[in-house]
């Protein structure tokens, strides 16, 4: 929940309370013991501005972007670097990963991973159909 609430410190159209902080508050501990790191959390949370026009509440956003979150694996956070191994014989080096951010389609706010903003993969093939 400490997360939950310093979004919403920061950026107060963020913030949560009552049931739905500590709803989230579960999903957010669930997801940092798996491996998410806070700053790949906050990127979920609010790397996005809230949508112009909300029909639903600011704890059904963030439960959304949450479960699309989980519908994929956890990002992967080791970068270049070494490790020694287990016998202390010599060092090898880690390859550079890369995370790809998730992002919203312009057409239907759908959350979808990709380098850059713009249409989800269904929305690009409704429009070139």
């Amino acid at each position: 929940m400490d997360l939950l609430v310093a979004i919403g410190a920061e950026k107060p159209e963020f913030l949560l309370t009552g049931q739905t902080l500590r709803d989230q508050g579960m999903a957010v501990a669930g997801m940092l013991a798996s491996g998410w790191t806070p700053e790949q959390l906050r990127q979920v949370i609010a790397g996005r501005p809230l949508p112009d026009e909300i029909t639903t509440t600011v704890g059904a956003i963030i439960s959304g972007r949450i479960r699309q979150a989980l519908s994929g694996p956890v990002p992967e956070t080791v970068g270049a670097g070494t490790y020694m191994s287990a016998m202390s014989v010599g060092v090898a080096t880690l390859p550079r990963q890369t995370v790809i951010p998730l992002q919203n389609c312009d057409r239907c706010d759908h959350a979808f991973r990709s380098p850059q903003p713009g249409l989800c993969p269904g929305c690009r093939e409704d429009v070139t159909a």
